[in-house]
């Protein structure tokens, strides 16, 4: 992942990290990496990788559900 990162704790203690990362050998191989970290001692991680359109994606549903939520 890319130096430049963004991370977010979430109310049950989640991490939620976002970055940026290019696969060296590769044209133009950019993608966005997102990694959400459980609290605890048997903590697992989950990674995802996403083309730009995939995260946008991502975050149109993301806003969309919080949009919903925040209208009631």
């Amino acid at each position: 992942m890319d130096v430049e990162r963004t991370e977010i704790v979430t109310s049950c203690q989640r991490r939620v990290i976002t970055g940026r990362f290019r696969i060296p050998s590769t044209p133009v191989m950019d993608r966005v990496v997102l990694r959400i970290d459980q609290a605890g001692d048997d903590a697992d991680t989950v990674w995802a990788s996403l083309t730009a359109e995939e995260a946008y994606a991502l975050a149109h549903a993301l806003v969309a559900e919080a949009g919903a939520i925040r209208s009631r």
